[in-house]
């Protein structure tokens, strides 16, 4: 293994552990944020009997594998989900690292990857996405915008043109189905990507949200019980992909 190897191995390691302990923070914010709680200022605790935790109960993934997925003080199951989440932007840090390195567009990218974890898995447990991070996605994305050098002409063409899209489907859905298919959150959602994509961006991002909302359709088709569709998973993961993946992956 050549010296390069072993530093990009390290950096992989190091980014994957990071990725994990935001990983935590985006469980601790999709549980409290709907709820109205404090996010940065009140302890850990769990969520069935309410003992705070200690600092080995907060080790991403070793914690949950160590105590096999229940609270040290009442025994209580702790759900497979909050691993799950470390796991997920663990692998999503590796994989903005790896496409992006040490750019300066990276710090922005691991951000919304926190945000958009915690709004696909607000839309999923609840149906809801919190305006706040609409609008600290929005914030980020304007930033974005600027270390990229997008004209400030593109990037207002390109929240409105997602706009009217999201506003298409909404009132289409409306139409055909005589009812709600399409939510309101989702089209401010489509808005506030708007501000990451450039017109090579848009092509696979469409694919991949027709792709990911096909597929969990047919999840909910099977296993939902006449639940609503949360398309917020879709449409973030589909962002992300089209940022990392502007030429689809090779």
């Amino acid at each position: 293994m050549t010296p390069e190897h072993i530093y990009t191995t390290i950096n992989v390691i190091i980014t994957f552990v990071f990725g994990t302990i935001f990983g935590s923070f985006a469980s601790l914010a999709s549980h409290r944020m709907p709820e109205g709680e404090d996010i940065v200022v009140k302890s850990s605790y769990c969520p069935r009997c309410k003992h705070p935790l200690s600092v080995k109960d907060l080790f991403p993934v070793l914690s949950w594998l160590i105590s096999r997925g229940k609270c040290r003080y009442c025994g209580g199951k702790i759900s497979i989900k909050y691993l799950l989440i470390e796991l997920v932007l663990g692998a999503l840090f590796v994989l903005i690292y790896l496409k992006k390195g040490f750019w300066v567009d990276a710090p922005v990218l691991y951000a919304l990857a926190v945000c958009l974890v915690i709004i696909s898995v607000t839309d999923i447990e609840r149906l809801v996405i919190p305006d706040f991070m609409q609008i600290s996605i929005a914030m980020m994305g304007i930033y974005y915008s600027y270390i990229t050098y997008r004209h400030w002409l593109s990037v207002v063409s390109a929240v409105v043109a997602a706009l009217i899209l999201g506003l298409i489907l909404y009132y289409g859905c409306k139409l055909l189905l005589k009812k709600e298919g399409f939510s309101l959150r989702y089209v401010k959602l489509l808005a506030v990507i708007g501000f990451y994509l450039n017109i090579r961006a848009c092509v696979p991002f469409l694919l991949y949200s027709g792709v990911f909302s096909l597929i969990i359709f047919i999840i909910y088709f099977k296993f939902g019980k006449g639940r609503k569709l949360p398309l917020a998973p879709a449409l973030a993961l589909s962002l992300m992909l089209g940022l990392l993946f502007p030429h689809f992956p090779n």
